[in-house]
């Protein structure tokens, strides 16, 4: 039967601070599902909504369950299998497994004077200092590897922790930094993909052909072209054709069959009827 698991390696002092970055703590608990969530630290309770303050940065990695974490100042967030958890020092927080799921946690705290600077490329906000990363073995063995390390003591073992610490990092900064640069990529074809619906003169565009220009699936293409605009590509363009009918509608001059050819429909009746279940009202109405 599963039971609750506490492993927990505490004031690993360094025996030299010139590497600029070392361990001082490192663990795992499994918190079983409807069970309390109490940890003892220095013989004292640490207990949800009662929080505490860190003196070292710590990083925690969530590998199953779901649970809430929070900041001074700042909402609970829900995070879950996969999530890291980044405290910084001074900052008072506090953290739960939901008590339906329980969680896994996997936790190391660090400090000297490198950690500041490497863990100012993380970026992450203040305010809400969570990533998801995914479940990754190696991640997760990166732990594992500080845990029996600190468990055997072995000679240097402060400059072992120190070199996983920056493995442990750099896995993280890599992980973000591919996140960030997939999500300029996909802000810049989205950017693209609305300039040409803009320059297009049809009424229709083939936005299969436009993601494969992208060399990405259109799936994937109206995926991401709805979560950056609100509405699928199809959608898109055809808010664009109405709105630029209502320009010429209201500036006068044009007749419908005209204001139709302008837009790329050769049937002004289908046109009429398309802009009447878009708008509520007959193109001869619009703006009366």
């Amino acid at each position: 039967m599963p039971h609750t698991v506490n492993i927990r390696h505490d004031f690993l002092a360094p025996k030299d601070r010139r590497w600029g970055l070392y361990l001082s703590g490192v663990g795992t608990r499994l918190s079983l599902p409807h069970e309390p969530y109490q940890v003892y630290e220095n013989g004292a309770p640490y207990q949800w909504r009662n929080g505490r303050v860190l003196r070292e940065y710590s990083l925690m990695y969530l590998t199953q369950g779901t649970g809430m974490f929070r900041v001074r100042g700042a909402k609970p967030l829900a995070v879950t299998a996969g999530d890291i958890l980044l405290i910084r020092p001074g900052v008072w927080h506090d953290y739960a497994p939901a008590p339906d799921t329980g969680w896994q946690e996997y936790w190391t705290m660090f400090n000297g004077h490198k950690a500041e600077t490497l863990i100012a490329q993380f970026k992450l906000p203040h305010r809400s200092p969570v990533m998801h990363y995914g479940l990754d073995e190696s991640l997760r063995h990166l732990f594992t590897q500080m845990i029996d390390v600190a468990a055997k003591a072995p000679p240097f073992s402060d400059i072992i922790h120190s070199g996983l610490v920056l493995q442990l990092a750099a896995s993280l900064l890599s992980r973000i930094q591919l996140l960030r640069d997939r999500g300029d990529r996909e802000d810049s074809f989205v950017q693209q993909a609305k300039q040409r619906m803009a320059d297009s003169r049809g009424p229709s565009l083939d936005m299969t052909a436009l993601a494969k220009e992208f060399n990405i699936s259109y799936s994937h293409f109206r995926r991401v072209f709805k979560a950056s605009t609100g509405v699928a590509p199809r959608q898109y363009l055809l808010n664009l054709r109405i709105n630029r009918a209502k320009q010429l509608i209201e500036d006068g001059g044009s007749k419908l069959s005209e204001v139709a050819r302008a837009l790329g429909f050769e049937d002004p009746f289908y046109f009429s009827r398309l802009f009447k279940q878009k708008t509520g009202v007959a193109p001869s109405q619009w703006g009366r």
